[in-house]
């Protein structure tokens, strides 16, 4: 079997649908941003420790991938994105490169036919990489848009803004907003209400939810925008498992470190005492639940003592459950459409090992 991606739009590493919900611009060019909630470090501290104690205590050990990412996870994922045996990324940048120009004209045909202007929402600021893309095929559309990077961080937004000034200069319009996701986009909607919006949701960030978290996000979102709004969407469509494995324990061991990271960001946050040692990476597939999980197990009995949060006892072969993430099939993703308000319109599909398909719906 082969692997798959998507974007309405799709890969056999994963799969991309664009959505739409179903049924005011300015000329300023300099990149500006609005804060309308920022993380508060502190605050962080505190739930990061609370989520260590509930997880710790719990009866099967787990903690959040959320906090895989300080500065030293950041840099290890984003090593991982460059792996051969990580397909989600390349995948999804192949589509988008070699589609943009189609994928563009399905996002903002309707507005386009209305006389209205794109307001170009991405919900989490990445990298910039596949953003650009899009931005590049807007421009060479002759779309009028303009640009609004949503992220909680603002510093991830700040850089964001800098790559795209420094590569588009005044020929992209953007505006960072510095606020949760659906926070961010209802902003943009109550503020920008001239405009038809057109949200991006890459990376298969959405494999980070189990099923009715990812169908609360996804009705969240269309609660968050007007009748008509597309939503661009990237999904990991289920293949081979063998392929999947290796895309979440890599020869190299990065995955392996990238997991470690969290038990060494514990130590040098919370002066814990984790033996980093004495527990394995696993990754494995999850028939019943359809997706990839990520496993630490300890290697023996010890003790790890975490200082404000309490003492956890190990058994040989006992695990911390790391990480979920979800496969799709082109069914479910048009189930999960519809359960959340959306109805797919077309998607775009590339096997790993390089055809491509697309699909109206």
């Amino acid at each position: 079997m082969s692997s798959q991606e998507s974007v309405t739009m799709v890969e056999t590493a994963g799969f991309h649908a664009v959505y739409e919900k179903a049924n005011g611009f300015d000329d300023f060019r300099k990149p500006a941003i609005t804060v309308l909630r920022e993380e508060d470090a502190e605050l962080a501290q505190a739930e990061f420790l609370s989520d260590l104690q509930l997880g710790l205590n719990s009866k099967s050990k787990h903690l959040s991938s959320l906090y895989f990412y300080d500065d030293l996870g950041s840099q290890l994922f984003s090593r991982i994105t460059e792996l051969d045996e990580y397909y989600p990324t390349n995948c999804e940048a192949d589509i988008l490169e070699s589609s943009s120009n189609e994928i563009v004209r399905d996002l903002v045909d309707g507005a386009i036919k209305e006389g209205k202007q794109i307001n170009l929402i991405e919900l989490g600021a990445g990298d910039g990489r596949k953003t650009c893309v899009l931005l590049e095929a807007l421009l060479a559309n002759d779309v009028k848009f303009k640009f609004f990077p949503v992220d909680i961080s603002r510093e991830a937004v700040e850089m964001l803004l800098h790559r795209v000034h420094r590569r588009f200069g005044d020929r992209v319009r953007v505006h960072g907003v510095v606020a949760d996701n659906l926070q961010g986009l209802s902003w943009i909607r109550e503020n920008y209400a001239a405009g038809s919006n057109v949200a991006l949701f890459l990376g298969s960030s959405i494999g980070n939810f189990p099923t009715e978290a990812a169908r609360s996000f996804l009705a969240g979102v269309q609660k968050s925008l007007n009748r008509g709004d597309k939503l661009l969407i990237g999904f990991d469509l289920l293949k081979d498992p063998e392929i999947m494995r290796r895309a979440y324990s890599d020869r190299l061991g990065v995955t392996a470190q990238f997991n470690y990271n969290l038990l060494r960001r514990i130590n040098n946050e919370f002066n814990a005492n984790f033996d980093l040692g004495s527990f394995y990476h696993v990754a494995n597939f999850n028939v019943a639940l359809g997706g990839m999980e990520s496993w630490l197990i300890s290697s023996k009995d010890q003790t790890v003592v975490i200082p404000g949060c309490g003492t956890f006892e190990f058994n040989s072969f006992e695990g911390i459950h790391t990480e979920y993430s979800f496969k799709y099939t082109e069914k479910s993703i048009s189930e999960l459409a519809a359960r959340s308000g959306f109805k797919v319109l077309t998607s775009t599909t590339r096997n790993t090992f390089g055809s491509q398909s697309k699909h109206g719906r």
